[in-house]
Order: structure tokens, then C-alpha cells, then sequence
């Protein structure tokens, strides 16, 4: 009696070789030529297997396993370097001896990696420019990033990207280049970038524009203090830079030219000047197109007011004279018109006012004489002082006679004059 050859075929319930769709793909395995017995019972026969991990029967999971007359469906669904095979190695059974195989046989399956394609997109962080349509964006101190997003991922698939130079936070001259490097995620191994996909994207982060503005100087609100004024956003005159980033700063270096442009150490005396705020701007920040360094400001001679003065009164009667002290602003008592009233600065009690010699040089003004001078400017000196006076060579005897009110013009002098100018 010669042994019977069982008949073994392969299928596949799609192709030997098809591209992860998340689904499983097997190979059938068709079994004929098992004999039954008077009592229409098959022989017991069994057959041991090899099968590359993740090639799973899709019924019986034992090996060896018994057989029929029917078909057996090993499946995968992950792809796997190398591909799945699947290997018939013996019989066995109580009627294994009547049976025999044709040896080999195999059948290989492979499924493929799946080709992916992205599109990439910039984050959408609260508090910092959005990304243009050339994903460019603007520095805001945060750290910004670009990522890529699948387009045909299979749903329920866990993967992601790891990058390079896909987050910075400082603007830069030139592109970034964000680079998928890998695909991670527990289907990772299922999928590939296609060769179309954009792996690298150019990106960019721009510097911040600023501008420069005076935080609260408007003209005359500065005049000489005998020390020189500094600008800047710690200065005296104080300096504001709009536009950046909160609790930021920029180092500044501030140097200063006159109205001639030559430069000037420390701005003192009064004059018009210009301060050039130099930042250090490094890559984050750029001067505004149209916005300017350079803040011109003013100094203004300082103020003497009469009651700042130490003054003495020196009344001139009949060629003798009485001096006292006297207070600025109080009224003196018409006596006679023979009497001349009269005034000498003693002192300066203004610790700001240094280098300068105050001295009174005219006097001038309206007698309540009936005369016809009705303004100031009408000085009628023959009535109100004798007409060789005023003159300082004659003081104190002369100056007025006639009540009325009257001024006092002041003479400044020294090497500091020119930054004082006296009150009215």
C-alpha cells in the first residue's frame, strides 16, 4: 500500500504583497486528500507548522494542530522587515503513516509600509503673532515651534514626529529648516514618508520692530541744574522703547552733539542737543522703518526769583542815607520828593545759581504823579528820577522819588550768566 500524498495549497485572502491598511491580510492554507473510513470518519492526522511571529492562525492556535479537508487562514496586519513566512514541517496523527508531503512548503507574505503625506502648520500660542502664509512670524519672547501633521494616517494609529529645528525662540537673519527625523508612536513601524512628502520646512522668526519716544519731556520742562543731564530709560530725561517685549530690556549706549553736531560730553549748559540712544538690539529687535535714534531736546536757562535774593533797602534823604534789610516784594512808603529809594542784592540764597554776580543796572516803571504816562514802556525819568539817572555809576543817590510802581532791571554777570534769566 503506497502512501497518499496530501494535497497542499496557498492563497491569500488579498495579495502575497500589500501595502498596512490597519486591516489584516492572511494566507490560506487549502487541505485535501484526508480519507474517511467505512463509518465516513476522517483519518486522525495533524501537521506542525513554523510561523514568523505576528502570523497568527485565525481559529486553531494549537501546533501541531489537527487537520480536515478544508482551508486555514493565517493572518498579520503590521508591517515587519523581512516579511511573514509561513512553513509546513511534518504529519502526525494516529494516521500519519498512511499520508505523506511534498516538502518544501511555504508561503511568504509581506505587507509593505504605508507612504505618508503631511502638511505642516506653526502653533497657535496665546499671546504671540500668528504664522503668515509664508510661516514667518514675529519674536515674542515665547518659544515657537512648526510641526507636520499626516494626511492619510489610519484612524486610531498612534504615531508622531520627532524633529530638527522645529522650536526656537529667537528671531534670526536667515530660515530655519525643520526637518522630520523619525516617526514614533506605537504604528510607527507601519509607515514611511513618501517620497513626495515635505520632510523640511522653511521657517522663520522675524525681530520685533520697536520705536524710541521721550516717556514725559516736552519742550521747557528742563533747565539748567549746574550738573549735567543724562537720557536715558534710567536717565533724568527719561526714554521709552515701545514695542518690546514685557520685562525685557536693551542694554543702551547714549552719546550727545550740540545744535552744530560737534559732540558734547554732558549735556550742562543751556542749548539744544540730541541724544542718540544706541541699543543693542542683538537679532530680536530692529529699529521701525522710518523711526529714528536721535531725540532732540532742550536745556533752558533756570529761573532767579527776586525772593530768592538776599536784598537790603537804602533810603537817600537830603545826601544822608539809611540801609536795612528788606524783604522782596513789600511795599516802601512814599515820603518826600526829595527822598530816593533804593535796592542792592547781597546775597544769592539759590544753592543752583553759582558763578554769576547779580548787580542792578536801571530801574524803571509809572509814578502815580498825574502825569501822562500811561504804560510801562512811557518812562517819564525827569519826574520820577533825576534826568542824569538812572545810571549804576549814581546809586544810591537816585532812584525813584514819586510813589508808583516801578521795576527793577537786573544785571547778570560771570561765567555762568548765560544759564540764568531772572523771573518777572
Amino acid at each position: 500500500i503506497v502512501k497518499k500524498t496530501l494535497d497542499l495549497s496557498f492563497t491569500y485572502t488579498s495579495n502575497a504583497e500589500v501595502v498596512y491598511d490597519g486591516l489584516n491580510h492572511g494566507v490560506i492554507l487549502t487541505i485535501a486528500g484526508i480519507q474517511t473510513n467505512e463509518n465516513s470518519v476522517l483519518d486522525e492526522v495533524t501537521l506542525s507548522y513554523t510561523a514568523t511571529s505576528g502570523l497568527n492562525p485565525s481559529v486553531e492556535n494549537s501546533n501541531p494542530f489537527a487537520i480536515e479537508n478544508t482551508s486555514y487562514t493565517f493572518n498579520a496586519k503590521d508591517v515587519l522587515l523581512g516579511g511573514y513566512s509561513l512553513n509546513i514541517n511534518a504529519l502526525g496523527g494516529a494516521a500519519k503513516d498512511n499520508y505523506k508531503l511534498i516538502l518544501p512548503a511555504k508561503a511568504t507574505l509581506n505587507i509593505t509600509p504605508l507612504e505618508l503625506n503631511v502638511i505642516w502648520y506653526g502653533d497657535e500660542k496665546v499671546d504671540a503673532p500668528e504664522f503668515d502664509s509664508s510661516f514667518e512670524t514675529i519674536y515674542s519672547g515665547i518659544e515657537r515651534y512648526v510641526y507636520a501633521v499626516p494626511t492619510n494616517k489610519i484612524t486610531g494609529d498612534d504615531i508622531d514626529f520627532l524633529y530638527q529645528n522645529n522650536t526656537y525662540t529667537n528671531a534670526s537673519q536667515t530660515p530655519y529648516q525643520a526637518k522630520i527625523t523619525q516617526i514614533i508612536g506605537a504604528n510607527a513601524t507601519n509607515y514611511i514618508l513618501s517620497s513626495s512628502a515635505s520632510a523640511i520646512k522653511t521657517w522663520k522668526i522675524n525681530p520685533r520692530e520697536i520705536t524710541i519716544d521721550w516717556v514725559d519731556y516736552s519742550d521747557g520742562n528742563i533747565r539748567y541744574k549746574t550738573t549735567s543731564y543724562t537720557v536715558g530709560q534710567d536717565g533724568d530725561i527719561k526714554i521709552k522703547i515701545n514695542n518690546i517685549v514685557s520685562g525685557e530690556t536693551l542694554e543702551e549706549n547714549v552719546t550727545y552733539s550740540d545744535a552744530l553736531g560737534n559732540e558734547v560730553t554732558s549735556p550742562t549748559d543751556v542749548g539744544t542737543y540730541v541724544a542718540t540712544i544706541d541699543l543693542t538690539l542683538g537679532t530680536n529687535y530692529v529699529l521701525a522703518d522710518g523711526a529714528s535714534n536721535e531725540l532732540e531736546f532742550k536745556i533752558y536757562p533756570y529761573v532767579i526769583s527776586g525772593s530768592s535774593l538776599e536784598w537790603e533797602y537804602i533810603k537817600v534823604t537830603s545826601g544822608s542815607s539809611v540801609t536795612s534789610d528788606y524783604v522782596w516784594g513789600t511795599p516802601i512808603t512814599f515820603e518826600d520828593s526829595d527822598t530816593y529809594h533804593n535796592f542792592n542784592v547781597k546775597n544769592i540764597n539759590d544753592a543752583l545759581v553759582q558763578n554769576v554776580s547779580i548787580s542792578i543796572e536801571n530801574y524803571y516803571g509809572l509814578c502815580s504823579c498825574a502825569l501822562e504816562a500811561t504804560v510801562i514802556s512811557d518812562v517819564h525819568l525827569e519826574h520820577q528820577w533825576p534826568s542824569a539817572n538812572p545810571a549804576p555809576s549814581s546809586l544810591p543817590t537816585s532812584g525813584p522819588m514819586h510813589a508808583g510802581k516801578y521795576y527793577l532791571t537786573l544785571n547778570l554777570s560771570g561765567s555762568n550768566a548765560s544759564n540764568y534769566v531772572f523771573d518777572n
